[in-house]
């Protein structure tokens, strides 16, 4: 979404790893990665990868939990995202 500060990496027990990315007052948080490109402290710039999105092996889904805050208020992240 933007640039910022990887503050976690860590696993999620049955929906694989998480990062959360500081971004001045906001927050996104990304999740159900099957791996993970950055670890915590790493700095990060626009449209970096930080990991690879698992793919349910029943549905065949494959799907990121997305999060985004400004300080403790949830946003709505379509907003955010850009269309490719």
């Amino acid at each position: 979404v933007f640039g910022g500060k990887v503050l976690a990496v860590f696993a999620i027990p049955g929906s694989g790893e998480g990062v959360l990315v500081k971004h001045g007052d906001y927050f996104t948080l990304y999740s159900n990665l099957k791996k993970v490109f950055v670890k915590t402290g790493d700095a990060i710039e626009l449209r970096q990868a930080v990991g690879v999105i698992s793919t349910n092996p029943q549905t065949g889904a494959t799907e990121l939990h997305f999060e985004i805050y400004r300080e403790s208020e949830v946003q709505n992240p379509r907003s955010w995202i850009k269309n490719m």
